[in-house]
């Protein structure tokens, strides 16, 4: 029991009740910070003033004042605390929480984000233009096609409840949004940024992008994505050492120490890259590796001596073994 002073008057808080939040909703809320600022919880007082009447007490043939000065003044609190639907969430965005991460209705989330949202659910890739962007998502595939780049995901997107579900982290930078999770409530925020996405032609550059690819195809087109992916990754991991020369063109044709890659040489390079063999170029170029370490690679039919004598093995992917 806790007095103040108020009017020289004491204020007991007689009781004071506490209700338990409820529990939080298994599925995530996306609140967009630039409606009304957000709160997890409200709280709401009931105030009950209890007077000593008129004529009683030491304050007798005084007024209500009076009986305050005297100290004959109570007020009961009791608060109720009770999880509030987060202010500014969105309740039209259905959500889902897996291991990788919040998944967002694609149909949902465009809706809100743009006004002009369209969407076409093919047999094998989900299409959406919405705010000038456009999106692919192959079915059954860890990456997405935005605006002419690709980008990683966790895991692949899925379909339920007849749309598909993508990670809210891949599209909220497309729509120039910052992301805070709060895991008490459940609540992933989306604040703008004001920076908008950059579209293929922007992020990459694009003659190191189709370099790469060829490369990609020369030395690996016969292997699976991630092999493909392996390759460009030895490349920019070149590119990043103090070893190698620090660009992706002075690394494939460096010959310093000799030809490194004999396809740059052979012709091999000078071949189109086929579809996969770029889209495993732009995933290396933005940042996705599956062998970070890695400097050297050869395929065992054509084993490298020195490269098994003087460096570490890493790995093997495929027809490649790699190390650094």
């Amino acid at each position: 029991m806790k007095k103040h002073r108020s009017l020289a008057a004491f204020i007991v808080i007689c009781s004071l009740f506490v209700l338990p939040v409820s529990a939080a909703e298994e599925a995530p809320r996306i609140v967009f910070a630039d409606a009304p600022a957000a709160a997890a919880e409200a709280v709401q007082t009931i105030t009950r003033k209890l007077l000593i009447p008129y004529g009683v007490g030491p304050g007798a043939g005084g007024s209500d004042l009076d009986a305050v000065a005297e100290g004959y003044f109570a007020v009961e609190s009791i608060a109720i605390t009770a999880a509030a639907p987060v202010s500014g969430a969105s309740a039209a965005i259905r959500t889902r929480l897996k291991e990788a991460g919040t998944y967002v209705s694609l149909d949902d989330f465009l809706a809100e984000a743009a006004e002009d949202s369209q969407l076409d659910y093919g047999k094998y890739t989900v299409t959406a233009t919405a705010g000038g962007h456009r999106m692919e998502f192959p079915k059954g595939v860890w990456y997405c096609k935005i605006d002419g780049r690709v980008l990683p995901m966790s895991e692949s997107c899925f379909e339920e409840d007849g749309c598909l579900f993508v990670p809210i982290r891949v599209l909220a930078p497309v729509f120039s949004y910052d992301i805070e999770w709060d895991a008490e409530t459940r609540a992933v925020t989306l604040t703008d940024n004001g920076q908008p996405f950059l579209t293929g032609d922007q992020f990459y550059n694009q003659s190191d992008c189709t370099l790469l690819a060829k490369l990609i195809r020369a030395e690996a087109g016969n292997q699976s994505l991630t092999g493909k992916i392996a390759v460009g990754n030895v490349v920019l991991n070149r590119v990043r050492s103090k070893m190698f020369p620090n660009s992706i063109k002075s690394v494939i044709y460096d010959r310093s120490s000799g030809i490194q890659f004999t396809t740059a040489y052979n012709g091999a390079i000078d071949k189109s890259p086929t579809e996969e063999c770029i889209v495993a170029a732009k995933l290396c170029l933005e940042g996705y590796s599956v062998t970070e370490s890695s400097l050297f690679f050869f395929n065992p039919r054509y084993p490298s001596r020195w490269i098994k004598n003087n460096r570490t093995y890493v790995m093997t992917i495929g027809d490649h073994v790699f190390y650094k």
